[in-house]
């Protein structure tokens, strides 16, 4: 059977077909061993990635599972994974990839414009994967974080649909990233949750709710410098309240 195509099913279907596999005396390759590695592992891993999936209604499959493990992490930025691997197109294409970068943020409150920069950014990113693919010297191990990395910006287009952001910001030249929640049809209505996690700026969390009375949150940071985050994306923090 090929293991390729565990990554498509059910946590459920996932079950019953390690137990076929774990019948094999052995992978028929590299590849597909350290695969299995991967995918028996990833269940009790993924608490916070399953519960993601759960809360936003997508089905979890394997290939979302991985994805949302890596979204959920704090010490993934996909966007800074991105911009390395556009090295390897010609500078006018890593010019344009930048660009659409940058401009996720002025988008996230025009749904149809912010749709078609991602659709761009894919096929960046399967341009990226093509070349990369075709490598002389690719090892089993970063076939499958192509393979992972490829998955990662539907994830987020698909969220982005339903309010919760993966933004790439730009601060003083360094590319961070910031998670952004924005709560609707429910008792929590108005409310907008934003989460910041890098090594230089540290991490900030800050939630934020619109009442009669006025807006009211809170703030907390492990860094000062993790303010510096906010500032350059107060702009869109105040668009995402009209």
């Amino acid at each position: 059977d090929n293991v390729d195509a565990l990554l498509h099913m059910s946590i459920e279907q996932l079950n019953e077909e390690i137990a076929k596999v774990n019948a094999k005396t052995s992978p028929d390759t590299l590849y597909e061993e350290q695969l299995l590695l991967k995918i028996r592992s990833l269940p009790e891993q993924s608490e916070q990635g399953i519960k993601l999936l759960n809360e936003y209604q997508i089905p979890l499959s394997i290939t979302n599972l991985f994805s949302a493990k890596d979204f959920v992490s704090s010490d993934n930025n996909y966007y800074k994974e991105l911009k390395k691997r556009i090295n390897i197109l010609e500078s006018s294409k890593q010019k344009d990839a930048l660009d659409q970068l940058e401009a996720i943020e002025e988008s996230i409150d025009k749904p149809e414009q912010l749709q078609e920069i991602y659709n761009k950014l894919e096929g960046t990113v399967q341009e990226i994967l093509n070349h990369s693919y075709g490598a002389k010297s690719i090892t089993s191990n970063e076939l499958i974080e192509l393979k992972q990395f490829g998955k990662g910006l539907k994830l987020r287009q698909t969220l982005s649909n339903k309010d919760c952001y993966d933004l790439p910001i730009f601060v003083e030249g360094e590319l961070t990233n910031v998670k952004l929640t924005i709560i609707s049809g429910t008792k929590e209505v108005g409310k907008v949750c934003v989460h910041v996690n890098t090594r230089n700026l540290g991490e900030v969390d800050v939630q934020l709710s619109v009442k009669e009375n006025g807006l009211t949150g809170y703030l907390l940071s492990d860094n000062r410098n993790g303010l510096e985050a906010l500032k350059a994306f107060s702009i869109s923090l105040r668009n995402s309240f009209k």
